[in-house]
């Protein structure tokens, strides 16, 4: 059993579903992790009419895989999230 909570410092993601680890980027701090995942969202969200959705589609997978936000299953998390943004757009 496994609760989704955003990274906030110290843990050891150690999950054979979360093999991008390496992917990452490491300098940002834990302690932004929602902060530049709002960023991101609200990004998405604001760009609806003016960037192509594959091209938001592609920038927020991006960026969820380098701040890799949740202590646990953060690569099948994303692959579930750009699936619904693909289906969602067409």
């Amino acid at each position: 059993m496994w609760e989704a909570k955003f990274r906030t410092g110290g843990e050891i993601i150690e999950n054979i579903y979360d093999n991008w680890m390496d992917y990452r980027e490491r300098s940002i701090e834990s302690s932004l992790i929602q902060d530049r995942l709002l960023e991101i969202v609200t990004w998405y969200k604001n760009n609806s009419s003016k960037v192509n959705p594959i091209i938001r589609i592609a920038v927020i997978i991006y960026n969820l895989i380098r701040i890799y936000p949740f202590t646990v299953l953060n690569k099948l998390t994303i692959i579930g999230i750009t699936d619904y943004l693909l289906y969602k757009n067409g």
